[in-house]
């Protein structure tokens, strides 16, 4: 659950940046809402298909850790000037730290596999990606549907900023506020370069203009 959490900010924020830009650029809502459903698949599939390898990379990497039964360490304490028995007894004490540490990670995440852990990330992303297109599946008007989706990006981006910051122990309204910014200055930045490439004399030349059409 707290990893999804703290998956839906990013979620939020890669659609509503895309949609910021196109508002600038298309007349179109519903375009416009074809356009986001495309990046949440990509953002979703992405996110998903990383979080299923991290997994298996490592649980790979640790069981195969445990299953070496501390021959790194053994070998690292061996160039120290220690005595052949103090090593022994400080390999023994790590392994089973090691082992003790396994079985608690496992207890914490239950069943949960590497597919279900990638699955879950994947739906976190189109949870929260949906909330800043679907304004304009709804409407027709690009700026009142922009309003709205940015209303509602906010006050997701606010909720879920407070409570990953209880989750990571940083200062809640911190952590919200810095999730809001960035998000607002990625906005901004996308709708002002569209803009401003839009009123660009030469993106209005009659060659484009009939691309367009």
């Amino acid at each position: 659950m707290n990893e999804l959490i703290m998956t839906l900010p990013d979620g939020i924020t890669v659609p509503f940046v895309l949609v910021a830009g196109l508002s600038a650029a298309l007349p179109n809502t519903f375009v416009i809402f074809i356009t986001g459903t495309v990046c949440i698949a990509v953002v979703a599939i992405t996110m998903g298909i990383g979080a299923y390898f991290t997994t298996k990379t490592e649980r790979h990497h640790f069981n195969a850790d445990i299953a070496s039964k501390g021959s790194k360490e053994r070998k690292f304490l061996s160039k120290l000037d220690i005595g052949k028995q103090v090593q022994d007894l400080a390999t023994e004490q790590i392994v089973r730290e090691k082992e003790q540490w396994s079985d608690l990670m496992n207890q914490k995440q239950g069943s949960q596999n590497a597919g279900s852990r990638g699955l879950s990330i994947a739906l976190a992303c189109i949870a929260g990606g949906l909330l800043p297109i679907l304004p304009f599946y709804f409407s027709n008007n690009v700026d009142s549907s922009l309003k709205t989706a940015a209303l509602i990006s906010f006050a997701g981006l606010f909720l879920f900023g407070v409570a990953k910051g209880r989750i990571t122990g940083y200062n809640p309204w911190k952590c919200s506020f810095r999730i809001l910014l960035f998000a607002t200055m990625a906005a901004a930045c996308a709708y002002g370069v569209v803009y401003i490439v839009k009123a660009n004399p030469l993106s209005s030349t009659p060659d484009r203009e009939i691309q367009r059409r």
